[in-house]
């Protein structure tokens, strides 16, 4: 058998017949090849990483792509779901190690995930390690995350001894007050409530109170709700110091507010303080009450 070769082709004759038209087709070839590939490193997550934000922006285009989570935490309470199939899989597989590159370049954020991602573990990827998680939001958290700060305090204020961790209060206190200072509005929340007392740490009333109210000013209703609790029943601190008066139409004004924001325990709150200043019908069916305490406080309480 004859074994036939390509002829070599005249590069000069190319020219010559057609000028430009061949480097110009080559050209476009080498750039279509290398933009389906760059494609294809970016939907499996394999893309050169040049820094710790791109490798941050990779891990949630991949996440993404996996019914479009972005939290950690939601890929942990779904995995049944995700892990269905070798892609999804290699995704989230991918995702974590992308996370990981960026949080050992100090991406608080990265950091902040892959903290979630150790607290709840991923099966046959991840085992949850609940000191792990602890220390990667305290990296975050000391690189700026709020949200780190407001996870970890979480995670103190709840922590139970199976889980390998002991409750600390006061840690989480210094946790929330540390993203409370910076503005973070469910760590302003959480931190007055705390301040409102009975969970390990002294009763400071007027600092509950200032932080509340930063909070209900961004629409945290669980801070409506627990000012409508402060000032029904008024507070004075454990050292006797300082004090918030007990003040009825400002508690029915939060809870009414609350109740607005969907509280179902705000509208069973404001029924005896109805009571008290005689706005509550006592013969009415309960549901009826319920509709007619809200209905009614709402209504007047914008003239006090």
């Amino acid at each position: 058998m004859i074994q036939l070769k390509d002829s070599p082709r005249s590069s000069s004759a190319r020219r010559t017949s057609v000028p430009g038209i061949q480097e110009s087709t080559a050209r476009a070839k080498r750039n279509s090849i290398a933009g389906t590939q760059q494609r294809q490193r970016a939907s499996s997550g394999a893309s050169t990483i040049d820094g710790p934000q791109s490798a941050y922006k990779s891990a949630i285009r991949l996440l993404m792509q996996i019914g479009g989570v972005t939290d950690p935490l939601q890929i942990s309470n779904s995995t049944p779901e995700l892990m269905k199939g070798a892609s999804a899989f290699k995704k989230v597989e991918r995702a974590v190690e992308l996370l990981r590159h960026a949080g050992a370049s100090g991406h608080s954020a990265a950091l902040c995930k892959l903290g979630t991602l150790y607290a709840g573990g991923l099966p046959e990827l991840l085992n949850a390690d609940m000191q792990q998680a602890i220390t990667l939001y305290h990296r975050a958290s000391e690189l700026g995350s709020t949200k780190a700060s407001v996870l970890l305090a979480d995670l103190y204020l709840n922590a139970d001894e199976p889980n390998g961790i002991m409750q600390d209060v006061q840690q989480a206190a210094e946790h929330y007050q540390r993203a409370a200072e910076a503005g973070n509005s469910r760590a302003q929340a959480n931190l007055g409530a705390l301040y409102l007392g009975g969970r390990g740490i002294p009763t400071q009333p007027v600092d509950a109170e200032m932080w509340l109210l930063k909070a209900a000013e961004k629409g945290i209703y669980s801070a409506h709700f627990n000012l409508g609790v402060l000032y029904e029943h008024g507070k004075v601190s454990d050292d006797g110091l300082t004090r918030v008066d007990q003040n009825q139409l400002k508690s029915l004004r939060w809870y009414v507010s609350a109740a607005e924001g969907g509280d179902e325990d705000a509208n069973l709150r404001l029924q005896p303080i109805l009571r008290l200043i005689g706005a509550e019908d006592d013969t009415k069916e309960t549901s009826t009450k319920r509709r007619k305490s809200f209905s009614w406080g709402r209504k007047n309480v914008s003239r006090w």
